[in-house]
C-alpha cells in the first residue's frame, strides 16, 4: 500500500477536522496515511496514524512516501524536505506565498509540487503569485460522522448558557479582527426590536476582539468551546460577517451539515464554501445585515439544499476524486 505522509501546521481548530477529512479521502485512493502536527496542543485523534514533530528532519531521506499533503506555509516548507513523488500544497489563506521570499523558494524549488487552494479564489490569488495554474481543494468534512455526534439541543444550549426558547444566532470560530464580531453585534442590535426580545446572538471562540466587543443586550460570550460543532444544534441560525479575507468558512459548512441555516456576509471564500445555500447580505451594509437577520427568522430558510451541497461536493468522497486527478493527472 503506497503512504501519504500529511504535514499541517498546528492542531488548532479546524485543523484536526480538517486533515480527518484529507486522511479519510487518501485513503478512499488507497494510501496508509500518517499526519503530523508542527505544533501540536489537543492531542491525537483516535484511530490516525500520527509522528510527533521531532520525528520529521529523519525522514528527510526517507524514498517511502507516495505523496506529501501539507497545509499552511509552515507544513509546505516542512514537507520541502521529505522525499516524495508528489507533494501537494493547500493554502488555507490568502497570501501564501506572496512575500517575495515565499515567492522566490516556491518558484525555485525543483520538487514537483502542485499548490492547491481552499477555494477557487484562494487558488486564483496563488496562480497570480506564481504564474501558473493551481488546483481547487476544498476542506472536506464528513457529515454523516459530524451528525452522529452532535449534542440534541437541550444538551448544548444548556452547556453553552443559552435560554432555553431563546431564538439564537450562533457565531462560530475565533474572533478576528477581519471576522468583525463587532460588526455581528452592531447588526444584531439593530435587528433585535423586529427579532424579539428572546433572540440572542452567541459567540463561540476566543480572540483578541473578544475584549473589545461592545455591552448590548441578549449577547452571549460563550467563549472557546472543545469541539464546537457538537453544540450547532444549540442555533435557529449561524452567522458569519467576515470581510473578504474569509478564505473559506468551515463553520459554514458544518452549520449546513449540522441542518443549520447559514447567514453570511457575500464574500468569494463564504459564498463558494456554502455553495449559495445561505441567505447572503452585502458585507459592507449594516442595516442588510439586519434585515438578513430578520427575513431569516420571520421566512424560514430550507436545510435540505446545504446538506446535499456538503455531501456531493464537500464530503471525504467528493475531495478524493479531485484530489485522484491531481496525483495522477494522466
Amino acid at each position: 500500500m503506497p503512504e501519504a505522509l500529511q504535514i499541517c501546521a498546528n492542531d488548532h481548530p479546524p485543523f484536526p477536522a480538517v486533515c480527518t477529512g484529507f486522511a479519510t479521502a487518501l485513503e478512499m485512493l488507497g494510501y496508509s496515511v500518517t499526519t503530523i502536527y508542527l505544533e501540536a496542543a489537543a492531542g491525537e485523534v483516535p484511530g490516525r496514524r500520527y509522528l510527533p514533530p521531532d520525528a520529521l528532519p529523519g525522514l528527510a531521506g526517507d524514498d517511502a512516501f507516495a505523496v506529501v499533503l501539507t497545509h499552511r506555509y509552515k507544513g509546505w516548507r516542512a514537507g520541502l524536505a521529505v522525499n516524495s513523488r508528489r507533494q501537494v500544497s493547500v493554502a488555507h489563506d490568502f497570501g501564501m506565498v506572496r512575500g517575495w521570499r515565499r515567492r522566490i523558494r516556491a518558484r525555485a524549488t525543483r520538487k514537483p509540487i502542485t499548490f492547491a487552494g481552499v477555494s477557487n479564489a484562494v487558488a486564483e490569488d496563488l496562480e497570480r503569485v506564481l504564474g501558473r495554474p493551481c488546483a481547487t481543494l476544498p476542506n472536506p468534512i464528513d457529515h454523516a460522522a459530524l451528525q452522529e455526534n452532535l449534542l440534541n439541543r437541550a444538551e448544548a444550549r444548556n452547556a453553552l448558557g443559552v435560554a432555553k426558547d431563546a431564538y439564537a444566532i450562533g457565531v462560530v470560530g475565533r474572533l478576528h479582527w477581519w471576522k468583525r464580531p463587532a460588526f455581528a453585534v452592531e447588526g444584531f442590535r439593530r435587528a433585535l426590536p423586529a427579532l424579539g426580545s428572546d433572540a440572542q446572538l452567541v459567540f463561540v471562540g476566543s480572540g483578541d476582539e473578544a475584549e473589545r466587543l461592545p455591552k448590548a443586550p441578549n449577547v452571549v460570550l460563550a467563549g472557546f468551546v472543545a469541539e464546537a460543532p457538537r453544540y450547532l444544534r444549540a442555533f435557529d441560525a449561524v452567522l458569519s460577517t467576515s470581510t473578504a479575507r474569509e478564505a473559506f468558512g468551515m463553520s459554514l459548512v458544518e452549520a449546513l451539515a449540522a441542518s443549520v441555516p447559514v447567514v453570511c456576509a457575500d464574500q468569494p471564500g463564504p459564498r463558494e464554501a456554502t455553495g449559495g445555500c445561505a441567505r447572503y447580505f452585502d458585507g459592507d451594509d449594516v442595516d442588510a445585515l439586519a434585515a438578513a437577520l430578520v427575513a431569516a427568522r420571520r421566512e424560514g430558510d430550507s436545510a435540505a439544499a446545504g446538506q446535499r451541497h456538503v455531501a456531493e461536493n464537500l464530503s471525504p468522497s467528493a475531495v478524493a476524486k479531485r484530489l485522484a486527478t491531481l496525483l495522477d493527472p494522466d
